[in-house]
């Protein structure tokens, strides 16, 4: 009885994991060897990747901004009288200048010139004929000293020539007597010396002197007297090897 009421239980159609056997006469014992293979090639089923979302997909994003309706030149958001570009839109600052663009001052061919670096060397140019030393640096004055010059018989030499010596408080020594006075403010040479050339007479230079009656005249034997105020200044400026242009 029991044996019976099993075969006609697996005569019905089994469900094995979502697969309907037919074993309609199978044994007690179990199943075919068919309906086993049958068994092990029944899995479940794969699960399929999740459709693409039409945000994530490439397909649905836009080929080109330039199609936007917002970048077009007919756009509302760019016309000149969009709020967005109002002067009291919230999104624009206020009270802030916009600057402006400026043209750079470019040189034209002739004025070249002052774009290029300028010459900042110390030189000295002393002018006979009106009495004067001027300090240059590079093309632009600096300062101006009034002198004595030599004598017609005791010229002043012209020409270009260099500082080769310089001297505080320097003592002179007369070259008939061979006495030397003592240097300072009241010396025939004053505060300061300062020489740049030699001459068969002597070595000709700048200096100082107390007599400054002799100022803007022809009036030693071919140095340059200037005021002891000038010629300490006149000291500032120069070095050895700065330039002393003599012109008539």
């Amino acid at each position: 009885m029991i044996a019976r009421r099993i075969q006609t239980l697996f005569a019905l159609k089994v469900s094995l994991w979502g697969v309907a056997l037919p074993v309609t006469g199978l044994p007690v014992t179990g199943l075919p060897v068919m309906a086993l293979a049958e068994v092990g090639r029944s899995q479940p089923p794969p699960i399929a990747p999740p459709a693409a979302s039409p945000v994530e997909s490439p397909a649905a994003l836009p080929q080109s901004s330039s199609q936007s309706p917002l970048l077009s030149p007919q756009s509302p958001l760019l016309s000149p009288q969009s709020p967005l570009l109002s002067p009291q839109s919230p999104l624009l600052p206020l009270n802030i200048p916009v600057p402006s663009l400026m043209t750079p001052d470019l040189p034209t061919i002739g004025e070249f010139s002052r774009y290029q670096p300028q010459d900042q060397t110390i030189h000295l140019l002393l002018k006979l004929g009106d009495r004067k030393v001027h300090v240059y640096q590079g093309e632009k004055l600096l300062a101006s000293y009034p002198v004595a010059i030599g004598r017609p018989e005791f010229p002043t030499p012209t020409g270009e020539f260099e500082v080769f010596e310089m001297i505080v408080n320097p003592a002179w020594q007369n070259p008939w007597t061979g006495e030397v006075e003592a240097p300072g403010a009241d010396g025939s040479l004053g505060l300061r010396w300062i020489g740049f050339t030699k001459m068969p007479n002597g070595v000709i230079g700048f200096h100082g002197t107390p007599n400054v009656a002799s100022i803007g005249r022809a009036a030693s034997h071919g140095c340059v007297r200037m005021r002891n105020e000038d010629i300490v200044r006149l000291y500032e400026h120069v070095k050895v090897g700065t330039l002393v242009r003599v012109e008539s």
